[in-house]
């Protein structure tokens, strides 16, 4: 809720409670003691909080947006419980009670520090990200205490701590110990942070980007220069003073304008309401600081002032309509504003107000006018000719006030301006997938499978063709290859990468990944014959068995009958040595434990199948997959994988094509024989084309027992609806949701418990480019990048018959952690990487 902008007049020179006279330019903090407690350099005692910083504008849903806001609103609304509420409850005899607050929250560019999963990745980034900035944000909520004279607690004490005063020359500390438990307590229950000495200084530097606060300042009309040293602000005065257009660039110099907020343009909105979020929108349009100062009246004196005040209210809007100032519709509209505001001061629990709030926005630059885009709901006004004194009274525990428009708001006007949102999303440290598209936070995915030991072990990753979820495959695990166990191993991993022709080889050995082709695996008998690769006999018996049955080689009805007869067959050619399916059906028929009607056909097709061949092993020499420590690239090569509709994956043995259930066969037994072979190693699997594997027993088998394996699953699909037929997104952790349709988006959301807003999905589903209507085709031309889209952006021209193309974005997820917050990053592949990737 807030009030309309009402175009107050800019009387800057003759604003109330100026104080024109500076106390010093500079930190306005004295001594820092324990605890969070400031004295400023008059003397006046603070306690500081840090609020805790939540996804706002990205929040998953309503509830979490009302939480994160919930810190700052209680601390605010409970303030007001300080203040004495007499007999007597007009603002006029009241307001020397209030309690002063102030919150700034500070976003300042810094650059990108990455914390990567080792020394050997740490290095890389920085080695590919050297001139990235991402923010630091901080948000402090600080009130001013009280002594005990000023509280009135009792006449002994007041004498003392008054000739105390007179004596030494300030008020005794442990006078404000008492007020200092009430609103610590409040503090604390609010669930506000202790800061470190370190934090309240960067808030209090914030105008020389956090470094410190003793700089030379230079005031001009509409902005105020920075000098971070004495040799910059030389230059500025050989470059002459007065007019800075015509300084040449200075190292160690820069410039802020500071400007008021005069209103907003919205009414009493609910404050999960976008609308409401003022403060975010200005820090999307680069404010560095933002402050909120004030006194806290109580909800109740709020409410006889408006019930005193109404008839005056009345009459200044008729008289204003009688003298054509505004027209019947105006009139109405101020006449409902004032039945609205009336009403919600109206109940027992209605909000505390801050009066006479003084809200000032520093933007780094050179800003002439606030030009749209400077956050689309509040009036911004550049503050003329006083850019200093609007400074010294942004400092935190400044006594100077010198902002005439002032505000009466409720205080859920500024606990639901997102001031504290952060979209910050992701683990620690690990892979670093991108940067929040808002907030330009780094987030990364953890390597260490051992984070999902209490979690589900598949991450899906979800997007349409073009959206670029192949690339942020490689991407990823490039990165996780530079990871180790806590054995001190680089961590296994397998990408298997099912579609035919793809071919990311270059890159992987680039990298020193292993690379194994099907056009080289038809070569090496068996490789994965579940025979081979399972941990135990009757794992690989039992899984040997499924897999010929979902194959069908007899091309009969009920391949099922054959079941109990090859469990039985297997079994006994393994004991009597065979390492393989091949050599133990071989084994079996010569000891007259199966029919040549049922062996002969598997035999048959291996000979004229090299696919088949992969599975069924035949000699005795030929050993499984070997997985070393580090990555292994699986691919199919130029090796027809011929694999069915993902439609008909439930209906396979009924498929009349026996090339597509041995294709899918192959696919399974590289996912199963993967998993054996990583087992106990804290590894992780790729699967690109995921549709293939899911439904099939071997997943979700895999699924269920991955996390006590210490194996992480990684999905890579088009879709997630066929995930949720087969039961498998109970498995499912966290994900990335890339571009995708209509129809898929709104199953993501409703599987990650994200609510249905309108604008997500509308970008999650935007084209990549605006339409730019039919061209010649020789026409020169340019295309428009549609920056609303998630999916990855390119900047195309055609000149005199020549395209050019060139990436200005990368693709845009929607990240969601394992603790279920979310929120779009912008997925960063450094381009030397890209262009090793795209040349595959």
């Amino acid at each position: 809720m807030a009030k309309q902008s009402k175009g107050q007049t800019l009387d800057w020179a003759n604003a109330p409670d100026r104080k024109k006279k500076q106390i010093g330019a500079g930190s306005h903090i004295r001594t820092l003691l324990p605890n969070g407690m400031v004295i400023s350099r008059t003397g006046a005692v603070f306690l500081t909080r840090k609020v805790p910083l939540q996804p706002v504008a990205n929040a998953k849903s309503i509830q979490d947006k009302l939480d994160a806001m919930q810190p700052l609103f209680e601390l605010l609304d409970e303030v007001s419980t300080l203040v004495p509420l007499g007999g007597i409850k007009t603002r006029h005899m009241m307001r020397s009670n209030y309690r002063k607050y102030e919150v700034i929250g500070v976003n300042i560019p810094k650059l990108f520090n990455p914390k990567g999963v080792s020394l050997e990745h740490r290095t890389m980034l920085r080695e590919q990200f050297p001139d990235t900035q991402t923010d630091r944000r901080l948000v402090l909520v600080t009130v001013q205490l009280r002594d005990k004279l000023s509280l009135d607690q009792g006449w002994k004490q007041a004498v003392e701590s008054l000739v105390e005063s007179l004596t030494f020359g300030e008020t005794p500390l442990n006078d404000f110990e008492s007020d200092r438990q009430r609103v610590e307590s409040i503090m604390s229950g609010a669930g506000l942070q202790v800061p470190t000495a370190d934090e309240i200084k960067f808030a209090d530097a914030f105008f020389n980007h956090g470094n410190h606060a003793n700089v030379l300042r230079l005031p001009h009309g509409k902005h105020v220069h920075i000098f971070a040293n004495e040799d910059s602000g030389l230059m500025a005065e050989r470059a002459g003073l007065k007019d800075c257009s015509k300084w040449p660039d200075i190292p160690g110099h820069h410039a802020l304008t500071i400007a008021s907020v005069n209103g907003f343009d919205f009414d009493f909105i609910p404050p999960e309401d976008k609308r409401a979020q003022w403060a975010t929108e200005l820090f999307r349009d680069d404010a560095i600081a933002i402050t909120i100062r004030g006194s806290i009246e109580p909800a109740k004196v709020t409410r006889e002032e408006l019930r005193r005040r109404r008839k005056q209210y009345v009459a200044d809007i008729e008289e204003r309509f009688s003298q054509n100032k505004m027209d019947k519709a105006e009139q109405d509209a101020h006449l409902q504003l004032l039945e609205d505001v009336e009403t919600a001061y109206a109940s027992e629990d209605a909000p505390a107000t801050s009066v006479d709030t003084s809200i000032l926005v520093a933007f780094d630059g050179v800003i002439d006018q606030m030009k749209e885009g400077k956050s689309a709901v509040t009036d911004l006004r550049i503050i003329p000719d006083f850019q200093d004194e609007a400074l010294e009274e942004m400092l935190p525990y400044s006594p100077i006030s010198v902002n005439p428009l002032l505000q009466d708001l409720p205080v859920q006007t500024i606990a639901g301006s997102g001031i504290q949102g952060l979209s910050q999303v992701g683990d620690p440290t690990g892979a670093l997938v991108g940067f929040s598209e808002d907030d330009r936070q780094p987030s990364y995915e953890s390597s260490d499978s051992k984070v999902y030991k209490q979690r589900e072990p598949i991450i899906a990753n979800i997007g349409n063709t073009g959206s670029g979820k192949s690339m942020f495959m490689v991407w990823k695990s490039l990165q996780h290859n530079q990871s180790f166990t806590s054995k001190g191993k680089r961590r296994p991993q397998v990408v298997i990468d099912p579609k035919m022709g793809s071919d990311y080889s270059k890159v992987y050995e680039f990298f020193g990944a292993q690379v194994v082709s099907l056009d080289d695996l038809v070569q090496n008998d068996g490789i994965f014959d579940p025979i081979r690769f399972a941990k135990t006999t009757d794992a690989g018996i039992s899984l040997a068995t499924s897999m010929l049955m979902s194959i069908n080689p007899w091309g009969v009805d009920d391949p099922g009958k054959y079941e109990t007869v090859l469990l039985g067959a297997l079994h006994y050619g393994v004991r009597n040595g065979g390492r393989c399916i091949g050599e133990a059906l071989t084994h079996a028929l010569h000891g007259q434990r199966i029919s040549n009607d049922i062996v002969a056909p598997i035999m048959d097709h291996r000979e004229n199948s090299v696919m088949f061949q992969a599975v069924i092993g035949m000699s005795p020499v030929s050993k499984a997959l070997n997985l070393h420590d580090g990555l292994t690239y699986i691919r199919t090569g130029d090796q027809y994988l011929d694999l069915p509709d993902p439609s008909r994956i439930n209906d396979l043995v009924k498929s009349t094509s026996i090339e597509q259930r041995v294709a899918m066969a192959v696919v399974r037994m590289m996912v199963f024989g993967s998993m054996m072979a990583l087992a106990y190693r804290e590894s992780k699997v790729h699967l690109d084309e995921a549709w293939v594997f899911v439904g099939s027993r071997e997943l979700d088998s895999a699924a269920r027992t991955a996390r006590e394996m210490e194996v992480t699953f990684d999905l890579y699909s088009q879709t997630i609806s066929e995930m949720v037929k087969s039961g498998l997104t109970q498995y499912v952790t966290r994900g990335y949701l890339l571009s995708m349709g209509l129809e898929e988006a709104k199953v993501a959301f409703d599987v990650f418990g994200i609510e249905h807003d309108p604008d997500l999905l509308r970008r999650i589903t935007a084209k990549s480019e605006k339409d730019v209507g039919v061209v010649d085709d020789y026409e020169n031309y340019d295309s428009q990048p549609n920056f609303d889209s998630f999916k990855p952006l390119f900047a195309e021209s055609r000149r005199r018959g020549i395209v050019e193309k060139r990436l200005v974005r990368g693709s845009i997820a929607l990240a969601i952690d394992l603790s279920g917050k979310c929120a779009p990053i912008e997925i960063t592949i450094p381009a030397p990487i890209a262009e090793l990737i795209s040349s595959k």
